[in-house]
């Protein structure tokens, strides 16, 4: 992923039919799977062992040369660049930007598990952080970034914890591991919203 994702999260696209609910039977699939409540919080270090991803930071590329090592984590250009999954001829590691905050990384982490669960073709290679990565195309971006929100904060979670619950978002944030944006995002995009308005009436 080589936006932020702020930047991401804002793009509008029309999934295919029944994406949607797709990404949240993953979501309740994955926890099942790790013996975990469909509301449990599922740790994206956790869920990447279980796709028996390696999850490693440029620091642990010894071949980096430092010049090559602080522009990726120091510079001002390392805010652009969140986390890539690598691999020669399927999804094998996860690269991410150390320098980020944690509930940054869970999310950049969540975002590239999506990729693998859902089986999208690494594409084209890209150059600009100084070693060779293959992206994704536009479309598997956004379904990842779907998927990846499902995965951090799933519905039955903000049913539970929101509507029918007590917690407010900042307390859903803390408990997942997950930045204030993404749960006022979850919360919108779910209709948590207007479900918690409808619960109170």
């Amino acid at each position: 992923m080589l936006k932020s994702q702020s930047e991401t999260a804002t793009e509008k696209i029309s999934f295919r039919r029944g994406f949607k609910t797709e990404a949240e039977r993953i979501s309740v699939q994955c926890r099942s799977n790790l013996a975990l409540k469909d509301y449990q919080p599922l740790p994206a270090f956790d869920l990447a062992k279980y796709l028996k991803l390696a999850v490693l930071t440029p620091s642990d590329f010894h071949d980096l040369s430092n010049e090559a090592l602080k522009e990726l984590l120091y510079s001002e250009r390392n805010n652009h660049w969140s986390a890539i999954t690598i691999g020669k001829d399927e999804p094998q590691m996860i690269i991410y930007n150390s320098s980020h905050s944690s509930c940054r990384t869970e999310s950049n982490i969540m975002h590239e598990c999506a990729h693998v669960l859902l089986e999208h073709k690494m594409g084209s290679i890209d150059t600009s952080l100084g070693i060779p990565l293959r992206t994704y195309d536009h479309v598997q971006e956004m379904e990842a970034e779907w998927l990846g929100g499902c995965l951090q904060l799933p519905t039955p979670a903000l049913k539970k914890y929101y509507i029918y619950g007590s917690y407010t978002a900042e307390q859903i944030a803390e408990l997942f591991n997950a930045s204030l944006q993404m749960v006022r995002y979850r919360l919108g995009v779910s209709g948590a919203f207007a479900m918690k308005s409808r619960v109170k009436r």
